[in-house]
């Protein structure tokens, strides 16, 4: 995925109501757009060093009212892409190059794709597999980890991915890990035991789970190396 703005480096103070990123540069304060509605557990610490989208001065006639757009942090374990938005594009030009080996024999892509009374992020080939994508930033005792706060958003998506197992079809839910220096991620059991659960459930009915990571350079932030999804 290009970046179509260039990044500017400031400095992390404070999330105000969840969408609002108080930060600084060079002494002048700045707030961006924080992409990133959940807890982002781990990753808000005062002074961390942030990149930002910079849509120039010129922001209000495109329709933008914050000029800035939090986009990853530099953190203690290594850098992190916070914006929640970037992993379904990320990964659906992966799915388009045909760099997600699991996946590639389908030729046919559908963003967005309801079946029965649910919805999930790509349908690929001929309603042959349905594939839900989950986006991971935090990271316990140097493993990455999902979910940052309790999820039933995302059990639920669980449950109907065994149903459309039971139909006959591919159910895959991939976790895009967003951080480049790990490849190993588990689920955050202590954190939401019911999306734990759901995931022990829907791995037995036969849904398939995969982890990628991802890189960032030049500009781009791109899936990189098949991760491990790490039972407990």
């Amino acid at each position: 995925m290009q970046l179509d703005y260039p990044l500017i480096t400031a400095t992390f103070h404070k999330r105000e109501k969840r969408f609002f990123a108080h930060c600084s540069k060079d002494g002048k304060k700045i707030i961006a757009h924080c992409a990133n509605p959940g807890s982002m557990k781990g990753n808000l610490e005062e002074g961390t060093l942030v990149k930002l989208l910079d849509y120039g001065k010129d922001h209000l006639k495109s329709g933008r009212k914050l000029r800035y757009k939090w986009i990853l942090s530099e953190t203690k374990e290594g850098t992190v892409v916070l914006d929640t938005t970037m992993a379904n594009k990320i990964v659906e030009e992966a799915l388009l190059a045909k760099k997600i080996k699991e996946v590639s024999q389908y030729k046919e892509l559908q963003r967005e794709k309801t079946f029965a009374a649910s919805r999930f992020d790509f349908c690929l080939g001929l309603e042959e597999c349905y594939l839900e994508v989950k986006s991971v930033s935090m990271v316990i005792d140097d493993v990455a980890a999902f979910p940052d706060s309790v999820t039933a958003r995302g059990a639920k998506h669980l449950q109907e991915l065994i149903e459309v197992v039971r139909s006959g079809r591919r159910a895959v839910n991939l976790f895009l890990i967003m951080r480049p220096e790990f490849q190993k991620m588990r689920i955050a059991k202590e954190i939401d035991e019911k999306y734990y659960q759901a995931f022990v459930e829907a791995k037995k009915a036969g849904v398939e789970f995969l982890a990628y990571n991802i890189r960032v350079e030049n500009n781009q932030i791109v899936l990189d190396k098949k991760g491990k999804v790490l039972d407990l």
